[in-house]
């Protein structure tokens, strides 16, 4: 097993959300975490990696799962922040997925990426 912290990305469209999450899980779980904006988070997979990435939520299911394949490809699991009702739609594309209701509990998101970095194939 690595000693190495693993890696958590944020691309979260509001920087108060992104630095929220960034400082909950640098202090609970001792991650490297970096924060992007959603729009550049493809230029960020390409020129990092990462074990987790957790984002915003689009208004369009079909856009969640371009941003899920897209992350997987990069070898990390998504992790979903939404105050939509739904975002999944049933799509085989988000069932490897973790979503969370915004607002959400510090202890939530913790688990989250705790069980989301024992998922990454890295």
């Amino acid at each position: 097993m690595s000693c190495q912290p693993f890696r958590v990305l944020v691309a979260e469209k509001q920087l108060l959300i992104a630095m929220e999450v960034e400082a909950i899980l640098a202090d609970a779980l001792g991650c490297v975490v970096n924060v992007c904006p959603r729009y550049d988070l493809e230029a960020e997979l390409a020129t990092a990696r990462y074990d987790v990435v957790v984002l915003d939520a689009a208004p369009s299911i079909n856009r969640n799962a371009e941003y899920a394949n897209l992350i997987q490809e990069h070898g990390a699991v998504p992790i979903f922040l939404t105050s939509y009702d739904d975002i999944s739609g049933n799509l085989p594309q988000l069932r490897h997925s973790i979503v969370i209701a915004k607002p959400f509990d510090d202890k939530i998101i913790i688990e989250a990426v705790r069980q989301a970095s024992s998922r990454s194939p890295a």
